[in-house]
Formats: structure tokens, C-alpha cells, sequence
């Protein structure tokens, strides 16, 4: 005999609902785990789905908590589970806000409400995590992976305005149904994205995404697929027997060969947990070498779809990277 799933679902969200600090988005992850990877109410991509019906539809951002109680429930289920989630917390909110007022000098209420705003943030941004992985497989700790949409690419690509109380409107949210893009479009290495030099050695710069050995490293990548690839176009096209050709070639080993060099130095400074501002500069350095190479390479191929694809990946590291703010970081590391 099946049991009813209507006691869990009222539970669950009860449950939940004292710990969705920052609204119901910030329970997201806990949502994905329960319904998805414990129930198994649902796969990953209904979650997904039912999350862009949430956000797409007019009305507060728990309506996702009505979408997944009605799929497991029907009509029952989707009031069940919506009232697990509003009630508990409406109750609480009522009794406390009938004497939070009367310490709103207190240091602990300041505390409180200082603390709690990190916590929403890091519960919103893990959310955000759950649902743009783009490899279901991958360990937890990565399946995200960059790509480039084109804005005329097969499938439904909307764009809507938020609009603020004040009825401006200076942020989109971009929704994308059945769109499909090519492989050449993925930016950098397949569930690299989130990619993150460990431990304490070498020198990081504390707050991008990637580190900097990392970014370093990726765009020696992309700089050796150019070389190669030129090298094989003018040896096939019977341009290397140009003396302009080949000195372009040249160049393209020579900075490759250099960010190389630089790249296997951190590595080493890394092992052996050496401090250094060597990382930073390796970081400033990969840059300049990646444009150079990429813009070198696109002279001699021309505009294939191969060739811009390195120069896209080229531009969207230096906008990582290789900005005023991350050089003079690394020129105040060097002062230290």
C-alpha cells in the first residue's frame, strides 16, 4: 500500500521554510536535494524546469514550492506544500516582529541582521550553482561550464527587463527554452569553470574565480592550440614559405614558449608552497602573450570558426584577468 505523500510534503517545507534565509530562493539547493536526490519526485531537469516557470511567472519566487507539490500531489499537494512553506514562517514572523521593535538599538539585533545578510547571499549563490551546472555527472564541486549563446541560435531566447518599485529597469533576466549551441562555443575546458587554485601556496589573487596559475595555464592552452594550428595552415597552404609568414610563426612560439616557461615557474612555486607576486605577474603576462597569439594567428588563418573561437576565449580571459584593477593589485603585491 503506497503511502500518502502528503505528510512529507508538508513536513519537508515546514522544515525548510525556517531556514530560507533570503527567501524562497535561497532554499533552492535543499529543494533540489530533497525532491530530486531523496524522494525522487522528480529529475534534474523538471527541477529546472519548474524553477524557469517560477521565475518566468508573475508572483512571488515560492511558487516553485506550489509547482513540486502540485507534480507529486496534484491540487492537494500544491496546497499542502505551500502552506508547509508560508505557514511556519507567517507565525513566526508575527510573534517576532511584535517585540523585535523594541530592541532595534540592541547590539545583538544589529548583529543578527548584519550576520544574516551573508548567509542569504551564499544560500542565493549556491542556488544559483544547482541550477546552471550543465553536467549532471560531475562531481559536485564542478559541471559548470561557460558558453556563448548566440542570439539568433535555434530555440526560444527571451529577454525580460526587471523592473525596480521605482519603475526603472537597469538589469535583464535572459530565459532560454530548447536553445541549442554549438561545441565550439564552450569557453575554456568543459566543467572548468569553477576552477580554483588550493592550498596556500604560490600567489592568488584571494578573489576571482579562477586562480591565477589557473588562468595562466588556460590560456597557455590557448595558445599553443594557435601555434599548432597555424603552423599546420601555412604548411598545408604553402604559406610557410613566406618570410613574413614565418617570422609571424615565429613570434606565436616565441610568447607561447615564454608564458610556458612562466607558467611551469609558478607551478613549482606552488608545490613547494612558495610566496611570491610571480603568479599575479604570470597572470598580467598570459594576457598580453593570448591577444598577441590569437590576434597573429587570425591574420594568417583568417576567420574560421576555429579562429574565433580562440580569439572569443582570448578577449573573455583578459576581461578575467588582465583589467588596470588586477595589474595594479600585482603592482602593489611587488611594493610589499
Amino acid at each position: 500500500m503506497n503511502q500518502s505523500p502528503l505528510p512529507a510534503l508538508f513536513g519537508y517545507f515546514a522544515l525548510l521554510s525556517l531556514f530560507a534565509v533570503g527567501g524562497a530562493n535561497a532554499a533552492i539547493p535543499e529543494m533540489h536535494r530533497i525532491s530530486v536526490e531523496v524522494m525522487h519526485w522528480m529529475s534534474d531537469r523538471q527541477f529546472a524546469d519548474m524553477f524557469a516557470i517560477a521565475q518566468a511567472s508573475p508572483g512571488p519566487n515560492v511558487i516553485i514550492v506550489t509547482l513540486i507539490g502540485y507534480h507529486v500531489a496534484g491540487v492537494a499537494g500544491a496546497t499542502v506544500a505551500t502552506v508547509g512553506m508560508c505557514g511556519p514562517t507567517c507565525v513566526l514572523a508575527f510573534l517576532v516582529a511584535r517585540g523585535w521593535n523594541s530592541f532595534k538599538d540592541a547590539r545583538w539585533r544589529i548583529a543578527i541582521q548584519s550576520g544574516l545578510v551573508p548567509v542569504s547571499l551564499g544560500l542565493i549563490g549556491a542556488s544559483a550553482f544547482v541550477l546552471a551546472r550543465t553536467d549532471r555527472e560531475a562531481p559536485k564541486h564542478k559541471g559548470l561550464s561557460y558558453l556563448l549563446v548566440p542570439m539568433d541560435q535555434p530555440g526560444r531566447i527571451d529577454i525580460r527587463p526587471i523592473v525596480q518599485i521605482t519603475g526603472h529597469s537597469e538589469f535583464n533576466e535572459t530565459f532560454f527554452d530548447g536553445a541549442r549551441t554549438a561545441a565550439e562555443n564552450v569557453v575554456g575546458e568543459v566543467n572548468g569553470a569553477t576552477r580554483k587554485s588550493g592550498g596556500g601556496g604560490g600567489d592568488t589573487t584571494g578573489g576571482d574565480l579562477f586562480g591565477d596559475l589557473e588562468l595562466a595555464a588556460n590560456a597557455l592552452g590557448i595558445c599553443d592550440d594557435a601555434c599548432e594550428s597555424a603552423l599546420a595552415h601555412a604548411r598545408e597552404t604553402g604559406l610557410f614559405e613566406q618570410q613574413l609568414v614565418q617570422l609571424k610563426v615565429n613570434r606565436m612560439h616565441a610568447l607561447t614558449e615564454a608564458l610556458r616557461s612562466f607558467v611551469m615557474r609558478i607551478a613549482w612555486e606552488h608545490d613547494r608552497r612558495i610566496h611570491s607576486p610571480n603568479a599575479g605577474l604570470a597572470m598580467n603576462f598570459s594576457t598580453d602573450a593570448v591577444q598577441e597569439v590569437t590576434e597573429l594567428y587570425m591574420d594568417l588563418c583568417g576567420g574560421t570558426p576555429h579562429a574565433d573561437k580562440l580569439v572569443r576565449d582570448s578577449f573573455i580571459w583578459s576581461h578575467l584577468a588582465g583589467d588596470t584593477v588586477q595589474r595594479l593589485k600585482v603592482a602593489r603585491r611587488l611594493a610589499r
